[in-house]
């Protein structure tokens, strides 16, 4: 028998990417690679779509408000095969939770469960929307909400671009920017 990591002993992030995961750089390997979850700080730009209905139904999802250098701190917690992401933008906290299910990185956030599939490369991960789930029930993809996110990795940390649309009503929100880990 050889010394291969079982999942077990292996993080999250390293069972969704398999042996891709070591073309990730360095800052991302080292924080998804932490057992007991991380820390991590930054600034980002939030910018929201226009319009009633979907400044509505951004608050309804308790998406952040628009604002130039918002502070973000992020918490990760590990809880056996799931993690629990705490991000807390200016004064608005959103919780979500990541497990990963036949290959799929999936993420609940309230009423909301999204599966994304997740690559990678020497430059970053990248999220790519598959399905949406309501309080359990699929959602047809003409009707369901997507959330498109990268993270590409810089000598600090990372910079990421994160989008949340409606496809019924265009982009509820986008934010970007830098997040250095605490390590």
């Amino acid at each position: 028998m050889g010394n291969a990591p079982t999942n077990e002993r292996m993080s999250l992030y390293q069972q969704v990417l398999g042996e891709r995961y070591t073309d990730l750089p360095l800052t991302l390997r080292r924080f998804h690679a932490q057992f007991g979850g991380g820390i991590a700080v930054g600034t980002l730009n939030i910018t929201r779509g226009k319009g009633v209905v979907r400044n509505l139904l951004a608050a309804i999802m308790r998406l952040p408000s628009p604002g130039e250098q918002v502070p973000i701190h992020l918490t990760v917690e590990v809880f056996g095969a799931k993690e629990r992401w705490t991000r807390r933008f200016g004064s608005l906290t959103l919780v979500t939770e990541q497990w990963a299910r036949h290959g799929l990185l999936l993420e609940r956030a309230g009423p909301l469960r999204f599966g994304f599939r997740v690559t990678c490369d020497e430059t970053g991960l990248r999220f790519a929307p598959q399905r949406c789930w309501l309080l359990g029930v699929p959602l047809p993809n003409a009707i369901a909400p997507k959330v498109n996110a990268v993270a590409l990795g810089t000598l600090q940390g990372w910079r990421v671009c994160v989008s949340i649309e409606s496809p019924l009503g265009g982009i509820l929100a986008q934010y970007e920017g830098e997040i250095v880990p605490e390590l």
